[in-house]
């Protein structure tokens, strides 16, 4: 067993940590940009509140997040990659939508990434 890294900090994908992610059904993605993080890619954990899960649940079209409660959800390095980010891209994205009259799930609508998973109570959720 190996212990997953704490909420927001940086660290480095080793073998042994994308086998344990891979093995809990989960190909190591950024959930905010789609970038895959490979072995030997900087990563972290960003933390999604649950003051920010219920926010973004509110919003329409496509879920920000797989579940409206607190979680951690896989970021590149990237500082601009948080979960606050996402759901400022969602709400700006539907804004948009919204003034040129279509809604969020039209063919300019971008799709979930395909990381598929999320960090429950220190468990890899696929």
């Amino acid at each position: 067993m190996i212990d997953l890294p704490e909420s927001d900090e940086i660290t480095i994908m080793s073998q042994k940590l994308h086998d344990i992610f891979n093995a809990g059904g989960c190909n190591p993605t950024c959930h905010c940009c789609g970038h895959l993080i490979h072995v030997g890619n900087k990563f972290k954990l960003g933390h999604v509140s649950q003051e920010l899960a219920e926010k973004a649940e509110l919003l329409p079209g496509r879920s920000v997040f797989k579940i409206a409660k607190e979680h951690d959800v896989m970021l590149c390095e990237r500082p601009l990659c948080s979960p606050e980010y996402m759901v400022f891209r969602h709400e700006r994205e539907q804004e948009k939508f919204s003034s040129e009259g279509r809604n969020s799930w039209g063919s300019y609508s971008h799709p979930r990434s395909g990381g598929g998973c999320s960090i429950i109570d220190g468990k890899i959720v696929p």
